[in-house]
């Protein structure tokens, strides 16, 4: 990743390191990958900007709770059947399926992604955002009970 993320820097471009999605934290129990530290630290050591993209989604995640955060994952329950009618079509192992949101889920990531970025020190990409109103949804907000922008919530949470 350093080696990549030099050569990019010195071809004049901007680069933005982000930590993996988390998975179904209900479901998946593990701690957090060890990828999450190593993209911050190779965005520490490279001088690049980070988005701790992992965190700010599984806070997220934990505050909708088991019954919203399920169903944006409905390949956690893929049976034997399923999976290997799956893997007829795709090369994916069971662990990959479990990986793969909903809309739903695929919005929530999107949107946690952008506040990162636009909350964030010094983040570049912010400035071409168009809308910057990708506050905690009001759902979301009403369960934090939450009535403060985007960045005063990540702050709090950090």
């Amino acid at each position: 990743m350093t080696d990549a993320i030099n050569k990019f820097k010195s071809l004049g471009t901007t680069v933005i390191v982000s930590s993996q999605t988390p998975r179904n934290p209900f479901r998946d129990t593990n701690p957090t990958p060890i990828y999450v530290g190593y993209a911050q630290s190779v965005a520490a050591s490279t001088g690049v900007t980070y988005v701790d993209h992992f965190s700010i989604l599984k806070r997220e995640y934990l505050a909708l709770g088991a019954n919203a955060v399920n169903p944006m994952f409905p390949n956690d329950n893929v049976s034997n059947s399923s999976y290997l009618q799956c893997i007829a079509f795709h090369s994916h192992t069971p662990s990959l399926l479990k990986l793969h949101t909903s809309p739903t889920g695929s919005n929530y990531a999107a949107q946690a992604f952008l506040r990162g970025v636009l909350c964030g020190n010094n983040i570049s990409l912010a400035q071409y955002i168009s809308n910057k109103n990708v506050q905690p949804s009001k759902y979301l907000a009403n369960i934090l009970q939450i009535g403060r922008s985007s960045c005063e919530y990540l702050a709090s949470c950090s």
